[in-house]
């Protein structure tokens, strides 16, 4: 099967390069995404679309925000933490 680019990927990398992380249009783009990916909870596309919002938020120095994301992140990199897990 030939690599391709997802369709979150055409859209992000123009407009990142000439608007920059901290951009409106940016963080309109990972939010819209963000939710898109809710019916498939705990996918890549979730995930990175979540990172897009954390790094949006951190840039601008909205540090509340973006630590309630990375919390988000952590809790999808480690499903079982979610059910309270300790092994």
């Amino acid at each position: 099967m030939p690599w391709s680019w997802s369709s979150s990927s055409h859209a992000e990398l123009p407009l990142l390069s000439v608007k920059g992380y901290a951009s409106d249009e940016m963080e309109h783009n990972y939010r819209r995404a963000k939710e898109l990916s809710q019916e498939h909870s705990g996918s890549v596309h979730q995930f990175r679309a979540i990172r897009g919002l954390w790094v949006f938020h951190l840039v601008r120095g909205q540090l509340a925000n973006a630590r309630g994301l990375a919390e988000n992140l952590l809790a999808l990199a480690h499903p079982r933490a979610k059910l309270g897990s300790t092994d």
